[in-house]
Order: C-alpha cells, then sequence, then structure tokens
C-alpha cells in the first residue's frame, strides 16, 4: 500500500466525510486459516501483513467499505501459518450527498479505504487472529496493538 499523506484542505474533507458517517457494524464475510505440521523450537516467528482495501458500495442511506487481509507467520523463511480474512464495515450516512462526494475524490477514497478502515477493523482482527491461531493448536498469537 502507498504511503498516502493529506494536505491541510484534504483533511479538512476528510474530517467532514467521517462526521456524516456512523459505524453501524463490522463483520467477517470469509475467513480461511492454515497451519503447516510442523514443531517450532522456538516461538520467533516473522510476520507479514498484507492489507487490501476492497471497494465502496452506498445504497439508500449505508456505506459498505470491504477490506481483506492477508497475515502470514513465517518459521525458518517458510510459511508456517497462514490467516486470510475479508471484513464488511457498514456505515450509515448523515449526509448523503456530501458523504457520496467526498468519498468520489480519489485521493480522500484511498485515505478512507487504505487508513481508516483498518484502524477501525484491527482490535476486530487482533482478536481473530489469536482466537484462530490458538484453534490451529499453536499458542496463540498476538499481533502489534497499533498496525
Amino acid at each position: 500500500m502507498e504511503n498516502i499523506k493529506l494536505n491541510q484542505s484534504e483533511i479538512l474533507t476528510f474530517n467532514e466525510l467521517i462526521s456524516n458517517l456512523g459505524l453501524i457494524d463490522i463483520y467477517i464475510s470469509r475467513l480461511n486459516y492454515s497451519k503447516v505440521e510442523i514443531k517450532p523450537t522456538t516461538n520467533k516467528f516473522e510476520v507479514k501483513i498484507n492489507i487490501k482495501p476492497g471497494e465502496i458500495e452506498t445504497e439508500e442511506k449505508i456505506l459498505k467499505a470491504n477490506i481483506n487481509f492477508n497475515i502470514k507467520l513465517n518459521y525458518d523463511g517458510a510459511p508456517f501459518f497462514t490467516f486470510e480474512v475479508d471484513y464488511k464495515v457498514i456505515f450509515s450516512m448523515k449526509d448523503i450527498g456530501t458523504v457520496e462526494y467526498d468519498i468520489s475524490l480519489e485521493k480522500i477514497k484511498k485515505f478512507f479505504l487504505q487508513k481508516h478502515i483498518p484502524r477501525i477493523v484491527w482490535p476486530y482482527l487482533r482478536q481473530e487472529f489469536n482466537n484462530s491461531t490458538g484453534k490451529s493448536g499453536m499458542k496463540p498469537f498476538n499481533l502489534p496493538i497499533i498496525m
């Protein structure tokens, strides 16, 4: 993902967008994980996180944002645990016209999808990842608090 920074005017537009959205729900639309059957001798894993923002959908007074996380725990340079999850984040829209205009601005849309949505979802992702590693038979693994 590219590093997106907003200028002063764009920050005002982004804040206008956020002030017109209310979080309704966050849910998992797809989840897969797998573990290689080897016995690691240490708990030193390399963590690789790939975030892929999806599209934004609007209908009536609802905005839906999709995001995909692909996380790999590598042990000795090889994938040991692979985790992939798709989240759907649903917002209500107060002023539909303002939201649709603000989100039509490419840089605002990218910032929303690549920076804001991952930060909203991150605590849920951490919990689900921890649960999934535990369910796979390994010691539950905690992702960092802040990505």
